[in-house]
């Protein structure tokens, strides 16, 4: 995968604001509430995610975009994911980055 690739980068992105809503979920009530505002950029940017996983689905198949789903939404391990597609990491891990190269070519 190219370094310089924006989707990639995109979806790291919103792996990282998942990360965040995440520890917001684990947080008191009263820090998730004083919280709750600045954490809407979270939720468009992950909104913005999913429709570049129906955009994968179309071009790539169900398959990939559960990938690219499972690791980077969901914030599954490559291990795990790769086990529940059946496949080795190695050949997960290359299906989800040539459908997100087949989304960079699209922009």
């Amino acid at each position: 995968m190219r370094k310089d690739s924006l989707t990639l980068e995109r979806f790291r992105r919103c792996e990282a604001a998942a990360r965040l809503l995440e520890k917001a979920k684990d947080s008191s009530i009263t820090r998730k509430a004083n919280a709750a505002s600045g954490f809407e950029w979270c939720e468009d940017m992950l909104d913005e995610a999913w429709n570049d996983i129906d955009r994968i689905a179309e071009q790539s198949g169900d398959r990939d975009a559960r990938i690219v789903a499972a690791h980077f939404l969901f914030l599954e391990t490559w291990l795990d994911t790769a086990s529940e597609v059946g496949l080795s990491v190695d050949k997960t891990k290359k299906l989800a980055y040539a459908a997100l190269m087949r989304l960079d070519k699209e922009e």
